[in-house]
């Protein structure tokens, strides 16, 4: 089993976002008015069509990458993709 790795910034390469999900904060306790507007985005290193139709392989490598406090997956995704576009 690998380690989950959380990055601040998008790593070099050719990666690719295959997913944008909150956050989970193990250690805080699920109660009432519990922020839930922390995101991550999934980032793999290989083609995201041939990852999803099983042509890669399960083990390629990936990543999680903060995305901080959004309002909706919406505006997580764009600021992922705008990270994405503006690493170079």
């Amino acid at each position: 089993m690998r380690a989950i790795t959380f990055l601040d910034r998008p790593p070099a390469g050719d990666w690719h976002i295959l997913d944008v999900m909150r956050k989970d904060d193990p250690g805080r306790p699920f109660r009432r008015g519990r922020p839930r507007n922390i995101w991550v985005a999934l980032l793999i290193d290989c083609d995201p069509d041939a990852f999803c139709a099983g042509e890669a392989h399960l083990r390629a490598p990936s990543c999680f990458l903060d995305l901080g406090r959004h309002k909706t997956r919406e505006d997580a995704w764009d600021f992922a993709e705008q990270c994405m576009a503006t690493r170079h």
